[in-house]
């Protein structure tokens, strides 16, 4: 199966309520990035995509982004 590599420039941020990190770039390219491969020319299955986030807070963000465009 094929891998996907992806460089984006961005600030990490945190919330002053958490001392985790999270970049609003990131989770902006990974959710156009999945909505192309599962609605896009590929149709791959959302169980065969994994993403790998570096912190709780980026994961938590981007599981918002997600659902926010039904991609979760």
């Amino acid at each position: 199966p094929p891998l996907l590599f992806w460089t984006v420039r961005g600030q990490d941020r945190r919330e002053p309520t958490s001392p985790s990190w999270f970049n609003l770039d990131e989770i902006h390219t990974v959710t156009d990035i999945l909505s192309e491969l599962t609605i896009g020319s590929t149709r791959t299955l959302p169980e065969d995509i994994a993403v790998v986030a570096p912190y709780r807070l980026h994961l938590e963000k981007l599981r918002g982004h997600l659902k926010l465009r039904n991609l979760s």
